[in-house]
């Protein structure tokens, strides 16, 4: 039996941690409700949000007049008044096309622009739901549940559970996050991308290659996945300098992000096989007026237009009617199109610098190449079309924030209620089939 010490413990050490930092994450831990908890909480509720936003403004002002081009009536819901007002809003814009190729192949021109996991799932999945947009509902359901769980055990790892469940909070009531549980890629391609990464931090290489093979069959973006898992490595072999970086990098291991242009590989032999034409999904991608140019010409004309929106949406908004809040208002379509866009590439841009010497430089890279990749392609006209859903998937961002305001709750309160109000508005233009994004 030990003898008792007279003199008083000293308070434990934690290795590796600055004390001011442990001190931080020990008053964060100091809170009515735990961090798994909170992040569960902040998920239930956003979803509760979205799913009410999207049942009352169907309720009280109804769809619009869709055409056939548009909606594929026959995939719809609109027998059941439950599962119309629960389920039908979310399917809308590009929901119809991945539903469309579940259901038919790629049979509709311009559809090969789509990459092929998401709908061959949901293709699966509808044997069990007996129905298309339900499937759509389920898949993106689940994966966003993995994609978060995984996230948060990841950055609770490499940071602390505080950080982590602030990152899951700042994620779901993300101003578009509603993408995440309707019928688009993006839960299914965060959850591979995140995937990939959690398997690599624990040096399961295999299994983060097989991962980032299923986010490039998700989404092309995911072969650029490439380059914060090299950055893993070199992270874990503590490597300085290039020759070092070569060593780390040259390695057996390597081999696994193989599969990532493999997965690119896969889809082109099928176009080549079906159409004989193995780019054709770059092709497709003029129909909605992208090509490759230079980014800085791209950002230079989305602010250029998004100065001249702003002039144009405060000269017109002389009535509630045509207010910018007002969905399906020309200057409602207009801010979607061009100001909202060019304010979140400018947001965030502005976080990823600051963060830059607070997350891992793989973290970093993903978050640059997600900002940036899109400046590439601008739609023609409204350079930054969809930017606002495209930067959702980029998880480091959120990680960021979380970092940024550590000692900052009554902030990161403020920035949670902005983005709930900024999410019911989009989302309820979203219901009522008018664009987001």
């Amino acid at each position: 039996m030990d003898t008792l010490d007279p003199t008083p413990p000293e308070p434990p050490q934690t290795v590796g941690i600055p004390a001011e930092a442990h001190a931080n994450a020990t008053v964060e831990r100091v809170s009515l409700i735990s961090p798994p908890l909170w992040a569960v909480v902040a998920f239930l509720v956003s979803r509760m949000i979205m799913l009410t936003t999207g049942w009352g403004v169907i309720s009280r002002i109804g769809v619009r007049a869709i055409g056939k081009g548009m909606y594929d009536h026959k995939h719809g819901l609109w027998h059941g008044f439950v599962p119309d007002r629960l389920a039908d809003p979310w399917a809308n814009w590009d929901g119809q096309w991945f539903i469309r190729i579940a259901s038919d192949g790629y049979h509709l021109v311009h559809s090969e622009a789509f990459f092929p996991l998401y709908p061959f799932i949901i293709r699966y999945v509808r044997y069990v739901t007996g129905n298309y947009v339900l499937a759509g509902t389920l898949v993106s359901w689940v994966a966003i549940a993995l994609a978060l769980w995984l996230l948060y055990r990841m950055v609770a790892k490499r940071f602390d559970a505080p950080v982590a469940a602030w990152t899951v909070a700042f994620l779901s009531f993300f101003p578009t996050s509603f993408f995440l549980t309707s019928v688009y890629s993006e839960s299914l391609f965060l959850l591979f991308s995140v995937a990939a990464f959690y398997f690599a931090e624990r040096r399961h290489w295999a299994l983060a290659g097989v991962a980032g093979m299923l986010s490039v069959l998700t989404r092309n973006t995911g072969l650029f996945l490439v380059i914060p898992l090299a950055l893993l490595m070199v992270e874990q072999e503590q490597a300085k300098g290039w020759r070092e970086w070569a060593r780390a990098v040259l390695k057996p291991r390597t081999l696994w992000l193989l599969l990532l242009p493999l997965g690119m590989g896969i889809y082109m032999a099928y176009l080549q096989w079906k159409f004989g034409q193995p780019l054709l999904f770059a092709d497709a991608q003029r129909h909605w007026g992208r090509k490759l140019s230079s980014p800085f010409s791209a950002v230079g004309y989305a602010t250029y237009i998004a100065v001249r929106a702003v002039g144009r949406v405060v000269s017109a908004s002389t009535s509630l009617w045509a207010s910018p809040l007002r969905p399906g208002s020309v200057t409602n379509r207009i801010m979607q199109r061009t100001v909202v866009p060019w304010v979140t590439l400018v947001a965030w841009a502005a976080v990823a610098i600051a963060a830059i010497r607070k997350l891992p430089l793989s973290y970093t890279a993903w978050s640059l190449v997600l900002l940036i990749y899109p400046l590439f392609f601008p739609a023609g006209k409204t350079p930054l079309l969809s930017y606002q859903r495209f930067v959702l998937v980029a998880f480091p961002l959120f990680i960021a924030v979380a970092v940024l305001t550590r000692r900052h709750n009554i902030t990161r309160f403020v920035l949670l209620g902005v983005s709930a109000v900024l999410m019911v508005w989009l989302a309820a233009t979203f219901a009522l089939w008018w664009w987001v994004a």
